[in-house]
């Protein structure tokens, strides 16, 4: 199964999550697969996500008293326009 937006999957554990399932399944599109076929294109179940190194810089600076004044995470203009824009109106500007 291929999706342009991505594939998620569940891996039930217990019998209260398989009964959840059962219940939410008629609201989504729904494809069995074995435990391996399930893990080929979920790769932080076999490895995990490699650490940037800005994390310990991150980290490292945290207790500094412009640390806040000095973070630039959600104050890029294009991120806050993105942020504003229904996703049908960006995907229709990516097109041009």
């Amino acid at each position: 199964f291929f999706s342009p937006k991505g594939v998620s999957s569940v891996f039930i554990n217990t019998e209260k999550g398989q009964a959840l399932f059962d219940r939410m399944k008629e609201f989504a599109y729904v494809e069995e697969a074995t435990l391996e076929e399930g893990v080929v294109k979920q790769g932080n179940l076999m490895n995990p996500t490699t650490r940037p190194a800005s994390r310990n810089e991150f980290y490292n600076r945290i207790e500094d008293a412009n640390f806040i004044e000095d973070l630039k995470v959600g104050l890029q203009i294009k991120e806050r326009i993105k942020s504003m824009l229904p996703a049908g109106v960006i995907c229709f500007l990516k097109k041009l």
